[in-house]
């Protein structure tokens, strides 16, 4: 089996002027006896920088890895997590304003079945708690994550049920501890995943990701609900090609900024 090891460039640089070239550490780490994948970094107000993503082993198995480096990429220590159900991959993650990290991503069992899974970890890569929100009949997985100031979780994602016919958006918004606040699933007459979610300043739920327009012609599906789930607006931004929504936030006007990918000739 070919080896990867994880790549992480950090760049750093004074004010930038014409003609100056920015400083430029390449830092090369990981357990070359995996292949690692990085999906998301942190540098805190101390200069610390958090790592995560995560790893296969020689037996194809999945776990999230936790890392910290000092502010010249040099590793102070690797943390490795399963899920609850054994395996584990990791989409995202956002610092919490308790100083902890949490990260979303997807929990899988030995038959293969996924749940959504949300993780708390201190800055020591001590695992606080990890849970998974599933009905027991459905497949999910977290793709998105945002955190309010005061401390709530929104995640969003995917998930199929055999009460319904098509994959839906998955929003579960929780309280610091994971507690569910709200569980809700907005399926529509095709296919859609949100891979990109966030509290509008007057406290609604944003939702986004890709719907199938049919044939598997996908585009970029907005959803805007309130803080109890009930949906205020729904909007399709189709494409005459594929196109689909990787993040989003509200600016300050309060307008909705998406960015994502589009399929040209």
């Amino acid at each position: 089996m070919r080896k990867w090891i994880a790549l992480g460039i950090f760049i750093s640089a004074c004010l930038l002027v014409k003609g100056q070239t920015p400083h430029v550490i390449i830092k090369e780490f990981g357990d070359s006896s995996l292949i690692n994948s990085g999906k998301a970094v942190i540098q805190t107000s101390s200069g610390s920088i958090y790592y995560a993503g995560h790893s296969v082993d020689a037996f194809n198995h999945f776990c999230i890895h936790f890392d910290k480096l000092n502010d010249n990429g040099d590793v102070l220590f690797t943390h490795y997590f399963f899920g609850p159900q054994q395996q584990a991959v990791m989409e995202r993650m956002m610092q919490h304003p308790d100083g902890t990290f949490i990260i979303t991503g997807t929990s899988t069992d030995s038959t293969g079945a996924t749940s959504p899974l949300l993780m708390k970890i201190d800055s020591n890569g001590t695992l606080i708690w990890q849970r998974t929100y599933s009905n027991g009949i459905a497949n999910g997985s977290f793709l998105g994550l945002n955190i309010r100031s005061d401390g709530e979780i929104l995640c969003s994602g995917f998930t199929t049920d055999t009460a319904m016919p098509f994959i839906g958006f998955l929003c579960i918004r929780t309280d610091a501890d994971g507690n569910v606040l709200l569980n809700k699933v907005f399926s529509e007459s095709s296919i859609s995943v949100s891979g990109a979610c966030s509290f509008t300043p007057d406290g609604n739920l944003l939702l986004g990701g890709d719907i199938d327009m049919g044939s598997g012609h996908y585009s970029q599906h907005i959803l805007l609900a309130d803080s109890n789930g009930n949906e205020i607006w729904q909007n399709t931004v189709d494409n005459r090609l594929n196109g689909g929504t990787k993040n989003m936030m509200t600016d300050s006007n309060g307008d909705i900024v998406v960015v994502g990918e589009c399929a040209t000739d």
